[in-house]
């Protein structure tokens, strides 16, 4: 009877254990497959003078109930329009909110990494039914005769928030006559994130004075 008894209690634990490993596997597969909860088309423009590249203009539109859901917190006299408090008021979320991530944005300039402390000339207007950011990252790097290798990423690794890169005109500059230029774009397959499921697209640009 003892004998039946401990066998009894050991198939028991087998199925306890067995359904404590399912529901691991569950939650790690269901973390696996989770996917973006807001999603940012993603428009970018490299503005160069003839001695400096002066900064990075970007222009983020939200999708469509991501901005409903921003609307009711931006616009609090629901005017459909936005002033100067609601304007700031949306400049103050978004440095808190985003700015820890870097603003989702990789910039790297000759290998190293630039850090985002601030944004300047921050817009929020309507596209469509969508809230559009629009927004300067200064850079103010001198230019000489030296190559400069430029390697951009927009990202989130958590993979919270999907960012949408048109297949035209997604990364863009504004290049005098004097600035020697090439560009390229590509996935790269070296920085791979969330669980090594996703490559971020990059753009690179090497520029130098003529």
């Amino acid at each position: 009877m003892a004998i039946a008894e401990s066998e009894q209690k050991k198939f028991m634990d087998f199925n306890k254990l067995k359904t404590i490993l399912f529901l691991v596997v569950f939650l790690i597969t269901l973390g696996l497959t989770a996917h973006p909860h807001v999603f940012i088309g993603v428009v970018s423009k490299f503005v160069f003078s003839e001695n400096e590249l002066i900064k990075l203009h970007m222009h983020w539109v939200f999708d469509d109930m991501t901005s409903y859901i921003m609307l009711e917190d931006f616009d609090s006299n629901g005017d459909e329009k936005f002033n100067d408090k609601e304007v700031k008021n949306a400049l103050s979320i978004f440095n808190e909110m985003q700015g820890e991530f870097n603003y989702y944005t990789q910039l790297t300039i000759n290998d190293s990494s630039v850090v985002i402390s601030e944004i300047k000339n921050f817009k929020i207007s309507f596209e469509g039914i969508s809230i559009a950011y629009d927004f300067d990252i200064m850079l103010n790097i001198p230019i000489d005769s030296s190559a400069f290798d430029m390697k951009l990423n927009i990202f989130d690794e958590e993979n919270y928030v999907k960012v949408m890169l048109p297949d035209k005109k997604a990364f863009s500059f504004s290049v005098p006559d004097n600035i020697e230029i090439e560009t390229k774009r590509y996935f790269n397959m070296e920085k791979s994130y969330y669980y090594g499921q996703l490559n971020p697209e990059e753009f690179s640009v090497t520029f130098r004075k003529k």
